[in-house]
């Protein structure tokens, strides 16, 4: 489709354009003009020299010489740089133009240069360059002017004709030649431009072949991309609401019915190896065919039945586009329609827990990214399997340690306190301590009860809890209340000091424990002593004998060793 451009526009665009030339372009075309301006020079150079002499006029022929010198320097030392060489061509063709104003008066030739000068600095340097020289120019022209009109300059001093000979012969010469080099490199470079233009025609509708195809291309990947997205998105949230759930049979169940309605598959299933890996038990499936085989306890001989049998012996992918030609695939009566089937491993680093079966009642019903989406799933799924295994591990094994913990303090009490006549039970009633042996608090219905209780009885609240250490109950705490109601603040208060009481229980039963223990020791050590000191087998009988008792506070203690007269006597 073409489009209209308005003059202004064009010129401002061809403006931008030759500005913006490749840089080795510009330097070509800088070298042509220089050459072609060096042979202009001459030529000047020679006339004006010739003139000069005529006239002798030693002004013109320095001046003359030192603008020709300028010219061979900048058109033969390419070290120089770029802008420095265009900017002084341009300043040459202004000199020449002054000196041609000054000798001639406002000519044709003058105009020529001028317009010169201007048009290099537009062609070959970026930026308000030619601006800067029309300006220039301008008011050189103008200062010239008003300098002839004063008389401080005389124009055509340095001819005294302008319609000799040697004037038009000049006159025609620079006129033509100018134009040629100004417009020889301008038509080189728009023929080029113009096979350039026709190669990029040729190119364009190539690209447009090539982008139309894209497109088609693009539209088909974004289509696939939408559905890919869409299977990602199912997968994520099959995770987070799977991933929430505690009891692993509920969440296997719930990733069975995930699957079927997230992907649209006939029928997802999940199996668990045995410990002896013999047989794949169901655990889990969709709809109610997979309730129906769970009721039945349907299960799959490992190595031998069917896609779940394969997977969970070799602990790979097995993929069914065509179950009608796969050798694996066992055909289920209460699924007939199954036309495509995929079985995934749920398996952890070095163990396979199971598998994860799929399928659908349509042929080829699974791409590679299906595959690769439920590869993923599957993955997590052996994760979190694992994890609730070890956490239901966990779990077991930390009640066995209880129960033992439990059991343990509850015998070392009982030892502990086994045949103690101390008082252990007190009762501080208004602002007076007494023993509490007549409250049977123990023999309560409330002994056993391991949480705090709150009765009301008439205008009074009991408030019991019991005093407990590592879950066992070592007694009890009863508190009444004057009103209908304890405070929550006065029920947490007691239950704050009912912990640290047990604690410090504890603490005083390890104390008493400790000195029992030192002082058994202790006699132990005075009995000992005392047997060494005895010198014969009598003596030492006797006097175990008898330190035993006092020791231990026992009325009767005997000792016999075996002789041949009581052994007859036996």
């Amino acid at each position: 489709m073409s489009s209209v451009v308005s003059t202004p526009e064009k010129v401002a665009s061809s403006r931008n354009f030759l500005q913006n030339l490749p840089d080795d372009f510009k330097t070509t075309l800088l070298q042509n003009y220089l050459s072609g301006s060096i042979i202009l020079g001459t030529v000047v150079f020679f006339i004006n020299l010739y003139m000069a002499l005529q006239k002798k006029d030693l002004l013109l022929g320095v001046l003359t010489a030192l603008l020709f010198l300028v010219l061979f320097i900048i058109t033969f030392t390419k070290s120089i740089r770029f802008i420095i060489r265009s900017i002084l061509l341009s300043i040459l063709y202004i000199s020449v133009g002054v000196i041609s104003i000054i000798s001639t008066g406002i000519n044709a030739n003058a105009v020529l240069y001028f317009f010169v000068s201007i048009l290099l600095l537009g062609v070959l340097v970026s930026g308000p360059w030619w601006i800067v020289s029309l300006i220039v120019e301008g008011l050189l022209i103008s200062v010239i002017g008003l300098f002839s009109q004063i008389g401080i300059i005389k124009l055509n001093s340095f001819f005294s004709s302008t319609n000799s000979l040697l004037n038009w012969f000049t006159t025609i010469t620079i006129t033509f030649f100018i134009a040629f080099v100004i417009v020889a490199p301008l038509v080189q470079y728009l023929r080029k431009l113009q096979d350039q233009n026709i190669e990029i025609d040729k190119k364009s509708d190539e690209f447009f072949d090539t982008n139309r195809a894209l497109s088609e291309k693009v539209d088909t990947l974004e289509s696939e991309s939408d559905k890919q997205r869409s299977k990602l998105i199912a997968v994520r949230q099959i995770t987070r609401d799977i991933s929430q759930q505690t009891n692993l049979q509920k969440m296997l169940t719930d990733a069975a019915d995930l699957i079927c309605n997230q992907f649209g598959f006939t029928y997802a299933a999940i199996f668990l190896a045995d410990e002896r890996n013999e047989f794949a038990d169901l655990v889990a499936g969709s709809g109610q065919v997979g309730k129906q085989m769970i009721e039945q306890g349907h299960k799959l001989r490992v190595r031998e039945e069917g896609i779940v049998g394969y997977v969970v012996a070799r602990g790979e992918t097995r993929l069914a586009l065509d179950v009608g030609v796969d050798s694996v695939h066992k055909l289920n009566p209460l699924l007939p329609d199954t036309r495509s089937e995929i079985g995934i491993p749920l398996k952890t680093a070095n163990k396979v827990l199971g598998a994860l079966d799929i399928q659908s009642d349509r042929d080829s019903a699974f791409s590679q990214d299906d595959v690769d989406l439920l590869q993923s799933l599957a993955d997590q799924l052996s994760v979190m399997i694992a994890k609730t295994r070890q956490i239901e591990s966990l779990e077991s094994q930390v009640h066995d340690l209880q129960s033992s913990i439990g059991d343990n303090v509850r015998g070392v009490w009982y030892s502990h306190l086994q045949g103690s006549r101390r008082n252990l039970a007190f009762k501080y009633s208004e602002n007076l301590l007494s023993d509490g042996n007549s409250v049977p608090l123990l023999e309560s219905n409330n002994s056993n009860d391991k949480s705090s209780s709150i009765e009301t009885v008439d205008e009074e609240s009991i408030l019991t809890v019991p005093i407990k250490l590592r879950d066992q109950i070592l007694g009890v705490i009863q508190l009444r209340y004057r009103g209908k109601k304890i405070p929550p603040r006065l029920v947490n208060l007691v239950s704050t000091a009912t912990d640290r009481l047990s604690v410090a229980i504890e603490n005083a039963r390890l104390l008493e424990t400790i000195q029992e223990r030192a002082e058994r020791e202790h006699k132990v050590g005075e009995i000992s002593s005392k047997v060494r000191s005895a010198q014969t087998v009598e003596s030492i009988l006797q006097t175990a004998v008898t330190e035993l008792g006092k020791s231990l506070g026992i009325n009767e203690v005997s000792i016999q060793l075996k002789t041949t007269a009581n052994t007859e006597q036996e």
